[in-house]
C-alpha cells in the first residue's frame, strides 16, 4: 500500500533500516503474574526456558539514508 506523497516539494529515494523486536513465550511456575515475570526475567535461568510461539511483536524504522538526489516525480 502506498501513503500520499505531497509532490509540491522535492520527493526523493530513501534507504530505510528497519528494526523488528521478536518476542516468544516460556512456561513458568509461579504464584503470580508479577512473579511468573521476574522468573522469566532472571539471567541466570533464563537460558534454560523452552522457548515457544516466536513472532515479530514490533516493527520500527530506525534510520533513513538518502539515495537519489535526483527528484523521482523527474523521472
Amino acid at each position: 500500500m502506498k501513503g500520499i506523497i505531497d509532490t509540491s516539494k522535492p520527493v526523493y529515494k530513501y534507504k530505510v533500516l528497519m528494526s523488528e523486536l521478536l518476542g516468544y513465550y516460556v512456561d513458568v511456575a509461579a504464584s503470580s503474574p508479577e512473579e511468573a515475570q521476574q522468573y522469566a526475567n532472571n539471567p541466570d535461568i533464563r537460558k534454560h526456558w523452552n522457548k515457544y510461539g516466536i513472532s515479530v511483536v514490533e516493527t520500527t524504522p530506525v534510520s533513513a539514508e538518502l539515495i537519489t538526489t535526483k527528484d523521482v516525480k523527474d523521472t
